[in-house]
Protein backbone atom coordinates (compact mmCIF):
# COMPACT_ATOMS: atom_id res chain seq x y z
CA UNK A 1 0.00 0.00 0.00
CA UNK A 2 3.16 2.40 0.58
CA UNK A 3 4.27 2.00 -2.62
CA UNK A 4 1.07 3.01 -4.16
CA UNK A 5 0.79 6.12 -2.26
CA UNK A 6 4.27 7.20 -3.15
CA UNK A 7 3.16 6.30 -6.73
CA UNK A 8 0.35 8.43 -6.70
CA UNK A 9 2.41 11.04 -4.57
CA UNK A 10 4.88 11.28 -7.36
CA UNK A 11 2.90 11.30 -9.75
CA UNK A 12 0.40 14.45 -9.18
CA UNK A 13 3.03 17.21 -8.80
CA UNK A 14 4.70 15.73 -12.10
CA UNK A 15 1.49 16.38 -14.40
CA UNK A 16 1.25 19.92 -13.04
CA UNK A 17 3.62 22.44 -14.57
CA UNK A 18 3.42 25.24 -11.75
CA UNK A 19 3.99 28.70 -12.38
CA UNK A 20 7.43 29.42 -10.69
CA UNK A 21 7.79 32.70 -9.08
CA UNK A 22 9.26 35.36 -11.00
CA UNK A 23 8.63 34.55 -14.57
CA UNK A 24 8.00 37.34 -17.00
CA UNK A 25 4.97 38.42 -18.06
CA UNK A 26 3.17 40.82 -20.39
CA UNK A 27 1.55 44.15 -18.55
CA UNK A 28 -0.85 45.99 -21.15
CA UNK A 29 0.55 44.81 -24.16
CA UNK A 30 4.14 44.58 -23.72
CA UNK A 31 6.58 42.02 -22.90
CA UNK A 32 10.16 42.95 -21.05
CA UNK A 33 12.50 39.80 -21.90
CA UNK A 34 15.51 42.04 -22.39
CA UNK A 35 17.10 40.56 -19.27
CA UNK A 36 16.90 36.73 -20.52
CA UNK A 37 19.82 35.14 -22.03
CA UNK A 38 18.56 33.23 -24.92
CA UNK A 39 20.73 30.11 -24.59
CA UNK A 40 20.09 26.82 -26.20
CA UNK A 41 17.00 25.44 -24.27
CA UNK A 42 15.76 28.72 -23.18
CA UNK A 43 11.92 28.84 -23.72
CA UNK A 44 9.37 31.42 -22.63
CA UNK A 45 5.78 32.13 -22.77
CA UNK A 46 3.88 34.93 -23.91
CA UNK A 47 1.53 35.00 -20.99
CA UNK A 48 -0.16 37.94 -19.81
CA UNK A 49 -1.81 41.35 -20.63
CA UNK A 50 -2.39 41.38 -24.48
CA UNK A 51 -4.11 44.12 -26.34
CA UNK A 52 -7.33 43.26 -27.49
CA UNK A 53 -9.84 44.44 -30.04
CA UNK A 54 -13.03 42.62 -29.95
CA UNK A 55 -15.01 42.15 -33.04
CA UNK A 56 -11.83 43.85 -34.73
CA UNK A 57 -9.83 41.96 -37.44
CA UNK A 58 -6.49 44.41 -37.84
CA UNK A 59 -3.42 44.07 -39.57
CA UNK A 60 -0.37 45.55 -38.31
CA UNK A 61 -0.48 48.27 -41.23
CA UNK A 62 -3.81 49.21 -39.03
CA UNK A 63 -1.58 50.05 -36.23
CA UNK A 64 0.57 52.53 -38.12
CA UNK A 65 -1.94 55.26 -37.94
CA UNK A 66 -3.73 54.32 -34.39
CA UNK A 67 -3.10 54.40 -31.19
CA UNK A 68 -2.11 51.32 -28.98
CA UNK A 69 -5.67 50.10 -27.36
CA UNK A 70 -6.54 50.55 -23.89
CA UNK A 71 -8.31 46.60 -23.58
CA UNK A 72 -6.70 44.20 -22.48
CA UNK A 73 -6.75 40.39 -22.11
CA UNK A 74 -5.08 37.46 -20.24
CA UNK A 75 -3.29 35.03 -22.37
CA UNK A 76 -4.38 32.00 -22.55
CA UNK A 77 -7.87 32.47 -21.55
CA UNK A 78 -11.52 31.85 -23.35
CA UNK A 79 -14.04 34.50 -24.36
CA UNK A 80 -16.51 32.42 -22.50
CA UNK A 81 -15.38 33.01 -19.18
CA UNK A 82 -14.79 36.80 -20.16
CA UNK A 83 -18.91 36.98 -20.82
CA UNK A 84 -17.84 37.15 -24.91
CA UNK A 85 -19.67 35.33 -27.27
CA UNK A 86 -17.45 32.62 -28.33
CA UNK A 87 -18.84 32.08 -31.88
CA UNK A 88 -17.37 35.80 -32.68
CA UNK A 89 -13.55 37.09 -33.96
CA UNK A 90 -10.86 39.49 -32.21
CA UNK A 91 -7.58 40.65 -32.79
CA UNK A 92 -4.71 40.80 -30.03
CA UNK A 93 -1.49 42.23 -30.33
CA UNK A 94 1.53 42.18 -28.45
CA UNK A 95 5.17 43.78 -28.46
CA UNK A 96 7.96 41.99 -26.89
CA UNK A 97 11.21 43.59 -26.11
CA UNK A 98 14.86 41.16 -26.33
CA UNK A 99 18.05 41.98 -25.90
CA UNK A 100 20.56 43.18 -29.28
CA UNK A 101 22.59 39.34 -29.32
CA UNK A 102 19.54 37.39 -29.00
CA UNK A 103 20.84 35.48 -31.76
CA UNK A 104 18.38 32.75 -34.14
CA UNK A 105 14.99 32.93 -32.37
CA UNK A 106 11.46 31.23 -33.13
CA UNK A 107 7.87 31.12 -32.09
CA UNK A 108 5.55 28.38 -31.07
CA UNK A 109 2.22 29.28 -32.48
CA UNK A 110 -0.23 26.32 -30.93
CA UNK A 111 -4.15 25.95 -32.38
CA UNK A 112 -6.63 28.16 -30.98
CA UNK A 113 -10.03 28.22 -31.09
CA UNK A 114 -10.34 27.87 -34.13
CA UNK A 115 -8.76 29.73 -36.98
CA UNK A 116 -6.16 32.40 -36.91
CA UNK A 117 -3.28 34.69 -38.98
CA UNK A 118 -0.22 35.87 -36.79
CA UNK A 119 1.97 38.35 -38.17
CA UNK A 120 5.18 39.28 -36.86
CA UNK A 121 6.73 42.74 -37.56
CA UNK A 122 4.52 43.23 -40.39
CA UNK A 123 4.41 39.86 -42.21
CA UNK A 124 1.90 37.39 -42.15
CA UNK A 125 3.97 34.21 -40.87
CA UNK A 126 1.53 31.55 -39.90
CA UNK A 127 -2.10 30.65 -40.25
CA UNK A 128 -4.52 27.86 -39.20
CA UNK A 129 -8.09 27.54 -41.17
CA UNK A 130 -9.62 30.93 -42.64
CA UNK A 131 -10.25 33.83 -40.27
CA UNK A 132 -13.19 36.00 -41.06
CA UNK A 133 -16.00 38.01 -39.53
CA UNK A 134 -18.84 35.99 -41.52
CA UNK A 135 -18.98 31.58 -40.49
CA UNK A 136 -19.79 31.36 -44.27
CA UNK A 137 -16.15 32.21 -45.09
CA UNK A 138 -14.64 31.17 -42.21
CA UNK A 139 -12.58 27.52 -41.87
CA UNK A 140 -11.55 26.21 -39.02
CA UNK A 141 -8.36 24.35 -38.31
CA UNK A 142 -5.65 22.98 -35.49
CA UNK A 143 -2.14 22.46 -36.46
CA UNK A 144 -0.70 25.03 -34.95
CA UNK A 145 3.10 25.94 -36.61
CA UNK A 146 6.55 26.83 -36.01
CA UNK A 147 8.05 30.52 -36.68
CA UNK A 148 11.69 30.96 -37.23
CA UNK A 149 13.29 34.57 -36.53
CA UNK A 150 16.73 34.42 -37.84
CA UNK A 151 17.37 38.26 -37.07
CA UNK A 152 15.19 39.32 -34.95
CA UNK A 153 14.87 42.86 -33.83
CA UNK A 154 14.70 44.63 -30.25
CA UNK A 155 11.52 45.04 -30.33
CA UNK A 156 9.36 42.27 -31.66
CA UNK A 157 5.51 42.91 -32.75
CA UNK A 158 2.76 40.11 -32.71
CA UNK A 159 -0.83 41.02 -33.97
CA UNK A 160 -2.91 37.65 -34.01
CA UNK A 161 -5.91 37.33 -35.39
CA UNK A 162 -9.01 34.78 -34.05
CA UNK A 163 -12.06 33.90 -35.56
CA UNK A 164 -14.37 31.39 -34.39
CA UNK A 165 -17.95 30.42 -35.28
CA UNK A 166 -17.86 26.23 -35.34
CA UNK A 167 -16.78 25.38 -31.50
CA UNK A 168 -18.89 25.76 -27.80
CA UNK A 169 -15.63 28.17 -26.93
CA UNK A 170 -13.52 30.79 -27.87
CA UNK A 171 -10.32 32.69 -27.65
CA UNK A 172 -6.79 31.49 -26.84
CA UNK A 173 -6.70 28.81 -24.34
CA UNK A 174 -2.88 27.98 -25.01
CA UNK A 175 0.31 29.94 -24.82
CA UNK A 176 2.65 30.79 -27.28
CA UNK A 177 5.83 30.10 -26.56
CA UNK A 178 9.04 32.40 -27.86
CA UNK A 179 12.58 30.72 -27.30
CA UNK A 180 15.94 29.68 -28.89
CA UNK A 181 15.22 27.80 -32.12
CA UNK A 182 16.60 24.72 -30.64
CA UNK A 183 15.27 25.17 -27.70
CA UNK A 184 11.48 25.44 -28.83
CA UNK A 185 12.29 22.81 -31.73
CA UNK A 186 13.31 19.91 -28.57
CA UNK A 187 10.34 20.72 -26.77
CA UNK A 188 8.03 20.41 -29.34
CA UNK A 189 10.24 17.22 -30.59
CA UNK A 190 9.56 16.10 -27.12
CA UNK A 191 5.59 16.53 -27.26
CA UNK A 192 5.72 14.85 -30.11
CA UNK A 193 7.76 11.50 -29.11
CA UNK A 194 5.83 11.48 -26.21
CA UNK A 195 3.06 10.87 -28.11
CA UNK A 196 4.17 8.54 -30.03
CA UNK A 197 5.54 6.41 -27.49
CA UNK A 198 1.51 6.74 -25.45
CA UNK A 199 -0.24 6.01 -29.06
CA UNK A 200 2.47 3.04 -29.74
CA UNK A 201 2.52 1.53 -26.14
CA UNK A 202 -1.39 1.42 -26.35
CA UNK A 203 -1.44 -0.21 -30.10
CA UNK A 204 0.54 -2.97 -28.35
CA UNK A 205 -1.49 -3.29 -25.95
CA UNK A 206 -4.52 -3.71 -27.88
CA UNK A 207 -2.66 -5.88 -30.22
CA UNK A 208 -2.03 -8.17 -27.60
CA UNK A 209 -5.09 -8.60 -25.82
CA UNK A 210 -7.72 -8.63 -28.84
CA UNK A 211 -5.30 -11.49 -30.35
CA UNK A 212 -5.87 -13.30 -27.00
CA UNK A 213 -9.69 -12.71 -27.54
CA UNK A 214 -9.58 -13.65 -31.04
CA UNK A 215 -8.91 -17.35 -28.83
CA UNK A 216 -10.35 -17.54 -26.35
CA UNK A 217 -13.85 -15.43 -27.49
CA UNK A 218 -15.62 -16.04 -23.68
CA UNK A 219 -12.83 -13.55 -22.55
CA UNK A 220 -14.57 -10.49 -23.12
CA UNK A 221 -12.48 -8.54 -20.71
CA UNK A 222 -9.86 -8.96 -22.87
CA UNK A 223 -12.00 -7.32 -25.98
CA UNK A 224 -13.60 -4.23 -23.91
CA UNK A 225 -9.51 -3.95 -22.36
CA UNK A 226 -8.26 -4.34 -25.99
CA UNK A 227 -10.91 -1.76 -27.35
CA UNK A 228 -10.16 0.61 -24.72
CA UNK A 229 -6.27 0.95 -25.33
CA UNK A 230 -7.32 1.24 -29.27
CA UNK A 231 -9.95 3.82 -29.05
CA UNK A 232 -7.42 5.89 -26.59
CA UNK A 233 -4.66 5.13 -29.12
CA UNK A 234 -7.13 7.01 -31.85
CA UNK A 235 -7.95 9.80 -29.58
CA UNK A 236 -3.85 10.40 -28.80
CA UNK A 237 -3.68 11.11 -32.40
CA UNK A 238 -6.22 13.61 -32.79
CA UNK A 239 -5.57 15.43 -29.52
CA UNK A 240 -2.95 17.78 -27.56
CA UNK A 241 -0.33 18.48 -30.27
CA UNK A 242 -2.79 16.95 -33.35
CA UNK A 243 -0.19 14.54 -34.58
CA UNK A 244 -3.12 13.57 -37.00
CA UNK A 245 -3.19 17.16 -38.51
CA UNK A 246 0.46 16.87 -39.61
CA UNK A 247 0.37 13.77 -41.22
CA UNK A 248 -2.87 14.11 -42.94
CA UNK A 249 -3.08 18.09 -43.47
CA UNK A 250 -6.59 17.74 -45.67
CA UNK A 251 -8.42 16.08 -43.16
CA UNK A 252 -11.45 18.00 -42.68
CA UNK A 253 -11.52 19.93 -38.83
CA UNK A 254 -14.74 18.59 -37.96
CA UNK A 255 -14.16 15.32 -39.13
CA UNK A 256 -10.76 15.16 -36.63
CA UNK A 257 -12.82 16.99 -33.73
CA UNK A 258 -15.56 13.81 -34.03
CA UNK A 259 -12.73 11.34 -34.11
CA UNK A 260 -11.45 13.02 -30.92
CA UNK A 261 -14.79 12.73 -29.10
CA UNK A 262 -16.30 9.38 -30.44
CA UNK A 263 -13.01 8.11 -29.15
CA UNK A 264 -12.37 9.85 -25.74
CA UNK A 265 -16.20 8.41 -25.04
CA UNK A 266 -15.95 4.64 -26.46
CA UNK A 267 -12.74 4.22 -24.69
CA UNK A 268 -14.26 5.23 -21.40
CA UNK A 269 -17.35 3.19 -22.16
CA UNK A 270 -15.07 0.16 -22.75
CA UNK A 271 -13.36 1.13 -19.63
CA UNK A 272 -16.25 0.77 -17.57
CA UNK A 273 -17.42 -2.33 -19.13
CA UNK A 274 -13.75 -4.07 -18.45
CA UNK A 275 -13.58 -2.71 -14.55
CA UNK A 276 -17.16 -3.96 -14.24
CA UNK A 277 -16.74 -7.55 -16.06
CA UNK A 278 -13.29 -8.62 -13.86
CA UNK A 279 -14.41 -7.43 -10.79
CA UNK A 280 -18.01 -9.21 -11.17
CA UNK A 281 -20.04 -6.19 -11.14
CA UNK A 282 -23.41 -7.73 -10.29
CA UNK A 283 -25.63 -4.51 -10.62
CA UNK A 284 -26.71 -4.85 -14.21
CA UNK A 285 -28.95 -1.84 -13.59
CA UNK A 286 -26.57 0.97 -13.28
CA UNK A 287 -24.42 -0.41 -15.38
CA UNK A 288 -26.95 -0.61 -18.69
CA UNK A 289 -27.86 3.23 -17.24
CA UNK A 290 -24.30 4.11 -17.82
CA UNK A 291 -23.87 2.81 -20.70
CA UNK A 292 -26.77 4.50 -22.09
CA UNK A 293 -25.65 7.57 -20.98
CA UNK A 294 -21.68 6.95 -22.91
CA UNK A 295 -23.78 5.96 -25.84
CA UNK A 296 -25.95 8.83 -25.63
CA UNK A 297 -23.06 11.23 -25.79
CA UNK A 298 -21.47 9.15 -28.75
CA UNK A 299 -24.90 9.97 -30.42
CA UNK A 300 -24.47 13.35 -29.76
CA UNK A 301 -21.32 13.25 -31.53
CA UNK A 302 -22.78 11.94 -34.51
CA UNK A 303 -25.92 13.73 -35.46
CA UNK A 304 -24.73 17.06 -33.06
CA UNK A 305 -23.34 20.26 -34.86
CA UNK A 306 -20.03 20.93 -33.88
CA UNK A 307 -20.56 23.62 -31.58
CA UNK A 308 -23.66 21.90 -29.75
CA UNK A 309 -21.73 19.01 -28.90
CA UNK A 310 -18.45 20.23 -27.74
CA UNK A 311 -20.76 22.48 -25.17
CA UNK A 312 -21.78 18.77 -23.78
CA UNK A 313 -17.95 17.63 -22.44
CA UNK A 314 -17.99 19.40 -19.20
CA UNK A 315 -21.38 17.27 -18.71
CA UNK A 316 -19.69 14.41 -20.10
CA UNK A 317 -16.53 15.15 -17.30
CA UNK A 318 -19.29 15.21 -14.69
CA UNK A 319 -20.45 12.06 -15.46
CA UNK A 320 -17.07 10.44 -15.96
CA UNK A 321 -16.58 11.40 -12.43
CA UNK A 322 -19.37 9.77 -11.06
CA UNK A 323 -18.39 6.87 -13.06
CA UNK A 324 -14.48 6.91 -11.81
CA UNK A 325 -16.25 6.46 -8.10
CA UNK A 326 -18.14 3.97 -9.30
CA UNK A 327 -15.10 2.01 -10.67
CA UNK A 328 -13.42 2.88 -7.37
CA UNK A 329 -16.08 1.51 -5.42
CA UNK A 330 -16.16 -1.95 -7.19
CA UNK A 331 -12.38 -2.53 -6.61
CA UNK A 332 -12.45 -1.47 -3.05
CA UNK A 333 -15.27 -4.56 -2.60
CA UNK A 334 -13.26 -7.11 -4.69
CA UNK A 335 -9.85 -6.15 -2.74
CA UNK A 336 -12.83 -7.16 0.51
CA UNK A 337 -13.13 -10.13 -0.89
CA UNK A 338 -9.34 -10.60 -1.21
CA UNK A 339 -9.10 -10.46 -4.99
CA UNK A 340 -5.43 -10.01 -5.14
CA UNK A 341 -5.44 -8.60 -8.53
CA UNK A 342 -7.98 -5.66 -7.95
CA UNK A 343 -4.60 -4.01 -6.01
CA UNK A 344 -3.32 -3.37 -9.74
CA UNK A 345 -6.24 -1.95 -11.16
CA UNK A 346 -7.07 0.04 -7.41
CA UNK A 347 -3.59 1.88 -8.21
CA UNK A 348 -4.33 2.84 -12.11
CA UNK A 349 -7.73 4.28 -10.77
CA UNK A 350 -6.54 6.51 -8.74
CA UNK A 351 -3.70 8.00 -10.69
CA UNK A 352 -6.67 8.00 -13.68
CA UNK A 353 -8.58 9.92 -10.83
CA UNK A 354 -5.73 12.15 -10.89
CA UNK A 355 -5.36 12.66 -14.49
CA UNK A 356 -9.03 13.24 -14.44
CA UNK A 357 -8.64 15.92 -12.30
CA UNK A 358 -5.58 17.74 -13.81
CA UNK A 359 -7.42 17.52 -16.88
CA UNK A 360 -10.91 18.60 -16.15
CA UNK A 361 -8.80 21.61 -14.35
CA UNK A 362 -6.26 22.08 -17.33
CA UNK A 363 -9.12 21.82 -19.98
CA UNK A 364 -11.08 24.49 -17.94
CA UNK A 365 -7.52 27.14 -18.00
CA UNK A 366 -7.45 27.12 -14.26
CA UNK A 367 -3.87 25.38 -14.05
CA UNK A 368 -1.43 24.16 -16.58
CA UNK A 369 -0.52 20.70 -17.35
CA UNK A 370 2.83 19.26 -18.88
CA UNK A 371 1.95 16.75 -21.49
CA UNK A 372 4.84 14.74 -21.14
CA UNK A 373 4.16 13.21 -17.73
CA UNK A 374 0.52 12.97 -18.41
CA UNK A 375 1.00 10.71 -21.30
CA UNK A 376 3.33 8.45 -18.72
CA UNK A 377 0.99 9.12 -16.52
CA UNK A 378 -1.95 7.66 -18.92
CA UNK A 379 0.30 4.95 -20.12
CA UNK A 380 0.72 3.71 -16.65
CA UNK A 381 -2.50 3.64 -16.05
CA UNK A 382 -2.79 1.11 -19.15
CA UNK A 383 -0.16 -0.86 -18.01
CA UNK A 384 -1.05 -1.10 -14.64
CA UNK A 385 -4.43 -2.51 -15.36
CA UNK A 386 -3.32 -4.86 -18.40
CA UNK A 387 -1.37 -6.70 -15.21
CA UNK A 388 -4.58 -7.47 -14.07
CA UNK A 389 -5.31 -9.70 -16.79
CA UNK A 390 -2.17 -10.66 -17.22
CA UNK A 391 -2.57 -12.30 -13.20
CA UNK A 392 -5.98 -13.10 -14.21
CA UNK A 393 -3.97 -15.74 -17.14
CA UNK A 394 -1.08 -16.62 -14.59
CA UNK A 395 -3.82 -17.90 -11.58
CA UNK A 396 -5.45 -19.71 -14.29
CA UNK A 397 -2.87 -21.50 -15.75
CA UNK A 398 -1.70 -22.05 -12.11
CA UNK A 399 -4.84 -23.70 -11.18
CA UNK A 400 -4.95 -25.86 -14.61
CA UNK A 401 -1.99 -27.07 -13.27
CA UNK A 402 -2.11 -27.94 -9.97
CA UNK A 403 -5.81 -29.89 -11.61
CA UNK A 404 -3.43 -31.94 -13.48
CA UNK A 405 -0.81 -32.80 -11.13
CA UNK A 406 -3.81 -33.59 -8.59
CA UNK A 407 -5.46 -35.64 -11.65
CA UNK A 408 -1.91 -37.42 -12.21
CA UNK A 409 -1.38 -38.58 -8.46
CA UNK A 410 -5.17 -39.77 -8.45
CA UNK A 411 -4.35 -41.97 -11.79
CA UNK A 412 -1.39 -43.48 -10.15
CA UNK A 413 -3.25 -43.97 -6.67
CA UNK A 414 -6.06 -46.33 -8.56
CA UNK A 415 -3.20 -48.03 -10.92
CA UNK A 416 -1.62 -49.29 -7.29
Amino acid sequence: MSRVLFLLVSFFPAVITAYAGGKPGAKQGLMDLTRISWQRNTTVELNGEWEFYWEELLTPKDFEHREAGQVFIQLPSLWNDQQLTAQSYATYRLRVYINDNAGSLALLAPNVYTSYRLFIDGELRAQDGVVSEQKETAKPEWRGDLVFLASPKDTIEIVLQVSNFDHYRGGVHKPFILGSAQGVLRNREILIISDMLLVGGLLVLAASFLVFYSYRLNMLQCLYFGLFCLFWAIRSLVTHVYVINHLYPTMEWSVALRIEYMALYISFLMAILFIHKVFHYNNRLLTALMVIINFLFIASVMVLPTTFFTALLNGFFTFAGVSLLNCFYVIVMAILRKQKEAWFSATGILIGLIIFVVEFFGYNLFLPVNLVYLNLAYLTVFFVNGLVLIYGFVKAYQQVEQLESEKSALFKSIRR
